[in-house]
């Protein structure tokens, strides 16, 4: 998989790219995302239990804002279509991207698959304007069971790697770890991580996913 152009998407072109990303979505329906945020108002370590550490996660994301997101769009084999990047404070707001993500039939939609990396604040910070609410709903079984009804497939895959391989570490290690090279492993944005995260999971799919079960790994996020 060779290295991708990254598109920048503002509020004067979210809806041609989010058409393009459309009339693509069916060609490329995995779809690996990251999101940068500002900081934490409490904080979360996934040691502390699943319960403590929703909680933390909620507070978090329920004070604080999505700043960018980062989607990259590709095949079951690591091909990849659009790379889409997005600056909240260029005046997209989260229900902008909310809106644009159902429009283009990415969520909800059991023909897309979903990937992240340590994906529980990923999924949180889109899950809220995706759900309308500026909560997000307590306890923990009910808010799993709105992650699965709007990313009905999705893999973490530091829940992968932690799982078969008893490994910790972040993005960049991973991506190391797995042999990826990529101008994007510097740069430590929204888009490029989610450029990496495709070429980490592309492996690790060759790796992990064809001596397993699918469903062991599927709609599993790590510390959750």
């Amino acid at each position: 998989m060779a290295d991708v152009l990254i598109i920048d998407v503002w509020a004067d072109n979210v809806h041609e790219e989010f058409s393009r990303i459309r009339d693509v979505v069916h060609r490329y329906p995995y779809i690996a995302f990251d999101t940068e945020f500002s900081g934490f108002v409490n904080p979360s370590d996934s040691r502390a239990g699943a319960r403590i550490y929703n909680g933390h996660i909620k507070a978090n994301v329920v004070s604080l804002k999505l700043i960018q997101v980062g989607l990259t769009f590709f095949d079951e084999f690591g091909n990849s279509g659009i790379d889409f990047e997005k600056n909240h404070t260029k005046g997209v707001t989260s229900q902008t991207l909310a809106d644009s993500l159902t429009f283009a039939r990415l969520v909800s939609n059991p023909a897309v698959h979903w990937v992240t990396f340590h994906g529980t604040y990923d999924m949180s910070y889109l899950a809220k304007p995706l759900n309308g609410c500026t909560l997000l709903p307590d306890p923990l079984s009910t808010f799993l069971s709105m992650v699965n009804r709007i990313f009905p497939n999705f893999y973490d895959a530091k829940h992968m790697v932690h799982h078969h391989y008893i490994w910790t570490g972040g993005l960049s290690k991973l991506a190391r770890d797995m042999g990826v090279q990529s101008s994007a492993l510097d740069m430590h944005q929204a888009g490029a991580d989610s450029v990496v995260t495709v070429k980490a999971f592309v492996i690790l799919k060759k790796r992990v996913i064809k001596r397993v079960c699918v469903g062991e790994c599927n709609r599993l996020l790590y510390g959750l």
